[in-house]
């Protein structure tokens, strides 16, 4: 679970970059290397193949803790997965993906996208009040200080110190 949730980070990460991320389920190994060791670079490029989109990782993982086929279960499901969508930075990758899901879960792609909205809203909300709260504590940090220069503006520290 730490190693997925890991993961998931790192794979958040490299996509908002544009990286295209694929995944690689690893067996009788724990890494790349020992698997190389034990089975061969052949067997291994051909383990390399067979990787698949990031998404696609995270969903047969979350479908694969729940029994779909009970409502509570699907739900669970369903939260865990338009979790996952709302970091998605791509509007096409989210329809996308609200598509596939719906279909798997039974369940209107409408209803997934308020979700997936209702997360992404909420997210925005979270850093916008944080971001806040770093200015109104102290403005003179290096970002704000920076912003402030490059448009030219004052900061309260600037007027505090006669520099006008």
């Amino acid at each position: 679970e730490a190693g997925q949730k890991a993961t998931a980070r790192a794979t958040g990460i490299l996509s908002d970059v544009g990286i295209d991320v694929r995944m690689l389920r690893l067996t009788d190994a724990k890494d790349p290397d020992e698997y190389i060791k034990k089975f061969g670079k052949i067997k291994f490029d051909g383990l390399l193949k067979s990787s698949v989109p990031d998404f696609e990782y995270r969903r047969d993982i979350v479908l694969g803790k729940y029994d779909v086929s009970i409502p509570e279960s699907k739900i669970k499901a369903a939260d865990e997965l338009t979790t996952i969508i709302s970091d998605y930075y791509s509007d096409v990758a989210r329809e996308l993906y609200i598509s596939d899901i719906a279909k798997r879960l039974g369940l209107p792609a409408e209803s997934l996208k308020a979700d997936v909205n209702r997360k992404r809203s909420f997210k925005n909300k979270k850093l916008q009040s944080a971001l806040s709260r770093d200015d109104e504590k102290k403005d003179s940090r290096f970002c704000s200080v920076r912003f402030c220069r490059f448009f030219k503006l004052e900061t309260a520290s600037d007027i505090r110190q006669g520099r006008r």
